[in-house]
């Protein structure tokens, strides 16, 4: 099982559209796909049509004193073929804080986790991580066969940048960066890219994603901008990505 770990050092960049229509296409080239949100924010499922309400998460799994360390059948639901969707789950502060404590405690949790065998079968498992540096993002490096952090496109994330920490990925983890949200009415637009690859050199895919407001339209309706606007901007560009990934890292899976 290939394992693309997604990243963002700031918050509203999109990771987890990235995520989801990634799933969605690889998933409709036949590649059996699972997505995994480690981010307590709990969005996951709202990009997802058709989402099973018995689902619990896979932090109530983690929660439950007689099975700590699997993520099991009630953690997930497959909203399409070859696709399925494991959410965070719904939990209380005082939760979070035990879930957040138990990854300190047990570095290696998510590895382990991932022998279930919920897993067997699985091509290509996508994470989801929160921004920024954490217990969630921690482990996602861990476990990342191939890793891509996501930027926008502005002097803010450039800065961000270069004051960030460095991920401590595994060897051998193929690590890329991307830029989201692109305005081509912008006249900065052509300076600023410049500038990202001055910064960010090969590691930088000359594949970047437009904005484009259909992706609002499609979460509004509850599902992916590739279900949903098959012919947008936005669609077109995470095709395109998605036909590199499969090109560069998943031509095994």
């Amino acid at each position: 099982m290939r394992v693309v770990s997604l990243f963002s050092r700031k918050g509203g960049v999109g990771r987890t559209v990235f995520a989801v229509n990634l799933a969605a296409i690889l998933s409709e080239q036949g590649l059996r796909v699972a997505v995994l949100e480690l981010d307590p924010q709990n969005t996951v499922s709202q990009h997802f049509d058709g989402f099973n309400g018995q689902t619990i998460g896979w932090a109530h799994t983690l929660l439950d004193p007689s099975e700590p360390s699997a993520i099991t059948s009630e953690s997930y639901w497959s909203p399409r073929e070859n696709l399925r969707v494991f959410p965070f789950g719904k939990i209380t502060a005082a939760q979070r804080k035990a879930i957040e404590h138990h990854l300190d405690e047990q570095p290696n949790w998510l590895e382990q986790a991932l022998q279930s065998p919920v897993f067997d079968g699985v091509d290509v498992l996508l994470i989801d991580t929160p921004s920024g540096f954490n217990a969630y993002s921690d482990h996602a490096e861990c476990v990342a066969t191939s890793a891509l952090s996501i930027w926008l496109c502005d002097a803010a994330s450039q800065k961000a940048f270069t004051g960030s920490d460095v991920r401590v990925l595994p060897s051998g983890c193929q690590h890329r960066h991307i830029l989201n949200q692109i305005n081509a009415s912008k006249s900065s637009r052509r300076g600023l890219l410049k500038s990202w690859r001055e910064l960010v050199g090969e590691e930088l895919l000359p594949l970047p994603i437009h904005q484009d407001e259909l992706v609002s339209d499609a979460l509004l309706e509850g599902t992916t901008v590739v279900w949903f606007a098959s012919f947008s901007q936005a669609a077109h560009d995470l095709l395109g990505l998605a036909n590199w990934m499969r090109s560069e890292w998943l031509n095994d899976a």
